[in-house]
Order: structure tokens, then C-alpha cells, then sequence
């Protein structure tokens, strides 16, 4: 029996493995197994709560712009926060709503 090793424990704290088998003959037990480790990076940011906030301000406006179009004018925005600092989930949540005006109909020439 012979072995060929590598080390003993994946050399990244955050990757992805991959696996891949060979057999060397169809009817004996000898095959190499290749093991893959690909780095996987953790990428985060952190934010002051009062950063946090106008970041998540800022992309609900966004979000609801996107939605609404550019046909329809904003009349009222109400932004409600849904978390607090002393939750400390880690996350900030905002809820926006709108009141919007629309021309929906269509002039009819006579």
C-alpha cells in the first residue's frame, strides 16, 4: 500500500473544496484522488450606525425609484426604521413607502 499526502488540514480558513477520483484499474482498489482547495475571500465593510442608516436610506430610495419609473412623481415619502442601535442585529432595516401621482389615462384627439 502507498500513500501521497498533502497537508493535513486546508490551508485557507474560508475555501471551497474540490474532489476529483481516478481509477486506475476497473477491478483493483488503486485509484489517486485529487483534492482542490480554491480561497475563498470574506469581504465586508463596517459602518457606524448613523452610516449604516443613510446606506440603507439611500438604496430603499433607489429601489423605489426603480420601481415606480419615471413617469410617476413622488407626492410623500415616508421612511420608517424597523431596527434600533440597542438591537445590535448587526444590520440596519428601513421600510420606505410612497404616495405617488400618475398620468395613468390617454387624451383621445377628436
Amino acid at each position: 500500500m502507498f500513500f501521497m499526502k498533502g497537508p493535513a488540514k486546508p490551508p485557507y480558513q474560508y475555501y471551497n473544496r474540490k474532489e476529483k477520483k481516478w481509477n486506475i484499474l476497473n477491478w483493483s482498489h488503486v485509484s489517486f484522488i485529487e483534492v482542490t482547495y480554491q480561497k475563498l475571500d470574506q469581504l465586508y465593510d463596517i459602518f457606524s450606525y448613523e452610516q449604516a442608516l443613510k446606506k440603507a436610506v439611500f438604496e430603499a430610495e433607489e429601489k423605489l425609484q426603480k420601481k415606480i419609473g419615471s413617469s410617476a412623481e413622488i407626492i410623500e415619502k415616508n421612511i420608517q426604521l424597523l431596527s434600533r442601535p440597542v438591537d445590535d442585529l448587526g444590520y440596519v432595516e428601513v421600510k420606505i413607502t410612497a404616495e405617488t401621482i400618475e398620468e395613468i389615462g390617454a387624451r383621445r384627439d377628436e
